[in-house]
């Protein structure tokens, strides 16, 4: 009963080590896509007159999921 008790806690644990690294997978990359998903639509707005608002929008993602994985390593999810 004790071995099966220590299987099934060692099994739990490595469940929720995948889905911490899966949560975090997609906090990191949920901003970046809701922003593609938006900056994709076919629709005339001033922003995208000019090419190099393009390099802005990606910085700014990169700057997003560079801020969820700092903050993700400070707060030890990671």
């Amino acid at each position: 009963m004790g071995t099966f008790d220590l299987v099934m806690t060692r099994t739990g644990e490595r469940t929720d080590d995948v889905m911490r690294v899966l949560t975090v997978i997609s906090a990191v990359l949920l901003p970046s896509v809701v922003i593609a998903g938006v900056m994709g639509l076919s629709f005339k707005a001033p922003l995208f007159d000019q090419p190099g608002n393009f390099v802005l929008i990606i910085a700014a993602m990169i700057a997003l999921a560079a801020g969820i994985l700092i903050l993700a390593r400070w707060r030890r999810w990671i």
